[in-house]
């Protein structure tokens, strides 16, 4: 119930200031983070009714699309 309640917070902090502060220097703005608001309260809504394994992937896919996001491949 916690982690429902995390990520429907985290999502719709995302969604309204379309930015996601994960330390001073590093942060994930506009449509990124919107998108990743959305996977949140999506994983959120749907994780409520089947299970908690639905509300870690969606979590755990969140937070590596953040540091995806924040750390871009160099190309070579």
């Amino acid at each position: 119930m916690i982690l429902f309640v995390i990520e429907l917070i985290f999502g719709i902090i995302a969604l309204t200031r379309k930015e996601i502060k994960i330390t001073n220097s590093r942060i994930i703005q506009g449509e990124t983070a919107r998108n990743i608001g959305i996977l949140l309260i999506a994983g959120a809504a749907v994780g409520f009714f089947t299970g908690a394994l639905v509300l870690w992937g969606t979590l755990i896919a969140a937070i590596v699309w953040g540091f995806i996001a924040t750390n871009p491949a160099k190309a070579a």
